[in-house]
């Protein structure tokens, strides 16, 4: 099973175990159903999936196991991860960082 996409090794063994299927990143994106570039993109850490979107990695690389859904604690580990509800705008800009973003421009509406 593929650890919390927030875990340091995440990238490291969605790659491993992308290759371990003998998968490509376009493959295994267009597998679980996303768009061609969007494995590349995670194993980046470009981007971090979504419970859903980790759902159904761990479905296509680990068939054979009984993962159903994520586990409490998992889904815990998500969603205080990604929640920026109250976040200052400084925690906001350090978590686009963190996803890969190099450079973030805030305007007025």
């Amino acid at each position: 099973m593929l650890p919390n996409p927030n875990a340091k090794n995440f990238t490291e063994s969605l790659r491993s175990a992308r290759k371990a299927a003998n998968m490509t990143q376009k493959e295994l994106s267009l597998a679980a159903g996303f768009f061609e570039g969007m494995v590349g993109l995670y194993e980046r850490r470009v981007h971090v999936p979504e419970p859903d979107s980790w759902l159904k990695l761990n479905k296509i690389l680990f068939p054979h196991s009984e993962l159903v859904a994520p586990s409490a604690e998992v889904i815990d580990d998500f969603e205080d991860a990604v929640s920026l509800t109250g976040a200052t705008v400084e925690e906001i800009l350090e978590e686009l960082k963190r996803r890969g973003f190099a450079k973030v421009t805030l305007g007025t509406a």
